[in-house]
């Protein structure tokens, strides 16, 4: 009897700290980034606690998240499969560096458990934000 009561006491505590957690990552920036079957895209969100997510990058579309703000960005130098180092540009030229690490294969895709993210401010300060990251394909169907 002992072992069913710790079961559903630890059941329902993982329950009541998953709730808030959910409805934080319910994040508009994500909604639309879905890909179309046979394609195969890349998401990225900071290494922080709040696991804001930042970029999207598909082969039809690369966008990156500053605040409420979408950026469109084009890739310098594209690959097929993307490179774990990818430089990409916005609309006025600024240039933001991405850097994956400590790639893990997981069914469907390959988790990055560490990265970067750099840019340079308007000042001319580099600015490094910790990311981690998830590259997947959808099947076809």
């Amino acid at each position: 009897m002992r072992p069913y009561f710790l079961s559903l006491v630890l059941l329902l505590s993982a329950c009541a700290t998953l709730s808030p957690d959910i409805k934080k990552t319910e994040d508009a920036a994500i909604v639309g980034k879905t890909l179309a079957p046979g394609d195969c895209g890349l998401y990225v969100w900071t290494a922080d606690a709040i696991k804001t997510f930042t970029l999207f990058a598909s082969s039809t579309e690369i966008s990156y998240f500053k605040g409420q703000e979408e950026i469109m960005l084009t890739e310098d130098n594209p690959a097929n499969p993307p490179s774990t180092i990818r430089s990409f540009t916005d609309t006025e030229g600024k240039t933001l560096s991405l850097t994956l690490l400590s790639p893990e294969d997981i069914e469907g895709g390959i988790r990055y458990k560490a990265g970067r993210l750099t840019s340079l401010s308007s000042d001319g300060w580099e600015k490094v934000v910790p990311i981690v990251g998830f590259y997947a394909c959808q099947p076809l169907l």
